[in-house]
């Protein structure tokens, strides 16, 4: 089974409660079986973690659990009816990311082992469990600043490139096939100076799992999905303006609320 190439902008992020000062955890709670919590090791006082990101309307849950280094060893990505993954994370003496694995259900699942260069992911090869047999994989290029500009997926016949704006936010993201045929693209905006919330998700490299997953250091307030018809012209299927989009920070500058129209559909979320 292979994972969904576009979850990332599926189900955008609409309410985040920020595991932080004056924040309650117990907040997470609110679907049943999806929960997340920070760990009681006495290094996280006063550390910042995102506990839970909740769609206000359709029943999206994104939440995360940590170890007692504070890093995010599991998380849950939930859809009612659409699906139910979750994955575990092991880290190195380092705190890098070593494997992982991804549940598509309690009885699905494949491994991931990560190499690395220069501190950077370069591979990540998704395993059959307990065996050598690969099933899919990435290979990862950066650019001089050490930014993500191409994500390679051969065993799909799919590579990605990646655009950035001077504060190092991703301004355009870009999926093609091998032999260059543009599939989709994804426009983000930024309007307000308040930070990404998975910023208060230390551990997870923001690239791994998904072939399209990007996160800088701002949220967007704008998000434009797209491909191109028969004679090349841009045919938009999403569309989030930056005008019509609410954006409240909570501690630290973290983004813990957004309400956006689909100018599409001409529905709020």
């Amino acid at each position: 089974m292979k994972k969904n190439l576009f979850l990332l902008f599926g189900s955008v992020l609409l309410m985040l409660f920020i595991g932080c000062k004056k924040q309650p955890q117990e907040s997470a709670n609110k679907a049943t079986d999806v929960k997340s919590k920070t760990g009681n090791n006495a290094n996280l006082v006063n550390q910042c973690r995102l506990l839970i990101n909740e769609g206000l309307s359709d029943g999206f849950i994104q939440a995360y659990r940590y170890n007692e280094a504070g890093l995010a060893n599991e998380y849950k990505l939930f859809l009612p009816g659409i699906y139910d993954f979750k994955a575990t994370i092991v880290y190195g003496n380092r705190g890098e990311v070593t494997n992982a694995r991804f549940y598509y259900t309690p009885d699905v699942f494949y491994d991931i082992v990560f190499t690395y260069d220069k501190g950077k992911i370069i591979t990540e090869i998704w395993y059959v469990p307990g065996t050598t047999t690969r099933v899919d994989g990435y290979t990862n290029s950066y650019n001089k600043l050490g930014q993500l500009v191409n994500r390679d997926n051969p065993d799909y016949n799919l590579f990605v490139i990646f655009y950035y704006d001077a504060q190092g936010n991703p301004v355009d993201t870009k999926i093609f096939d091998n032999d260059g045929n543009f599939l989709v693209g994804y426009e983000q905006e930024y309007t307000k100076p308040i930070k990404n919330p998975f910023l208060a998700v230390p551990g997870i490299p923001e690239s791994i799992f998904f072939a399209s997953a990007m996160e800088g250091p701002q949220r967007f307030t704008g998000l434009k999905q797209y491909f191109n018809d028969e004679q090349g012209n841009p045919v938009v299927f999403f569309d989030w303006k930056s005008a019509e989009t609410e954006l409240i920070a909570g501690d630290r500058n973290l983004a813990a609320y957004q309400n956006s129209k689909d100018d599409i559909s001409g529905t709020y979320t």
